[in-house]
């Protein structure tokens, strides 16, 4: 189930701070491609990519430690991922990295679906603090449910979940296409409210499941349900969305 695009729209504007964040991880996705020497995109390994990823992405075990990793042992030998910025920061610059082409282009989907709407209704200021909050967040769930993993945590999904949690409440009605690909490739629209509603439902059963195994798993579901449920709640103390509702 992928979704495309949502109506209506709020505002036929440039979602100018949705742009600038696409852009913003656009460029740092080319700088790993440069990095890793093609390696993201051909799902290879290598020195470069390892470190890059590691150097940049956040680990809960230096938080919880206090102690930075300075090297990794890999197959391919020792490689340096000290990190120029404090691990605290890392929780924010992991938010631009990702594992790969598929990883990159499912979140941007995502946010470019689902992030104008929100933009125009928060606008400018609160909708950059919902994104970063909520990315936060997530980075900070992911770490309360295994403080000692040594598995790095990139993507914007965190913070992209957040956008679709404040969606859910602000557009819960809106009509979003979405594109099945099962036994065949079909389209339909279906509420925002269900769409979304079963999408936090499956990531809130895949985060139960894979507790205790943080450190084998590439997905990380909880960090997905922390983002989401930090975009509702942003919602409820930020906006009066409630109280129309009432009215």
């Amino acid at each position: 189930m992928i979704p495309f695009s949502d109506t209506p729209k709020v505002n036929s504007n440039r979602p100018v701070i949705t742009l600038s964040i696409v852009l913003a991880v656009l460029l740092v996705f080319l700088m790993q491609i440069f990095f890793s020497r093609l390696g993201i995109i051909l799902g290879t390994d290598n020195a470069g990519s390892i470190s890059f990823l590691y150097k940049w992405g956040f680990i809960p075990r230096e938080l919880s430690t206090g102690i930075s990793y300075i090297n990794l042992n890999t197959a391919l030998g020792s490689i340096n991922i000290e990190s120029t910025v404090p691990t605290s920061l890392t929780i924010v610059t992991s938010m631009f990295l990702h594992g790969g082409a598929t990883h990159f282009l499912g979140n941007m989907l995502f946010l470019w679906v689902f992030g104008d709407n929100v933009e125009h209704r928060l606008g400018v200021i609160k909708y950059l603090c919902l994104y970063f909050t909520t990315g936060v967040s997530a980075g900070l769930t992911h770490y309360l449910i295994d403080p000692t993993s040594g598995t790095v945590l990139v993507g914007a999904s965190g913070a992209i979940s957040g956008v679709m949690g404040a969606y859910i409440l602000l557009f819960p009605s809106n009509r979003v296409r979405v594109l099945f690909m099962v036994v065949l490739i079909t389209v339909a629209e279906i509420r925002a409210l269900y769409v979304l509603g079963l999408w936090f439902l499956w990531q809130a059963v895949q985060a139960l499941l894979q507790i205790g195994m943080s450190s084998t798993v590439q997905v990380a579901f909880m960090a997905h349900v922390g983002g989401f449920l930090a975009g509702m709640l942003f919602v409820c103390i930020f906006t009066n969305v409630l109280l129309q509702r009432r009215q």
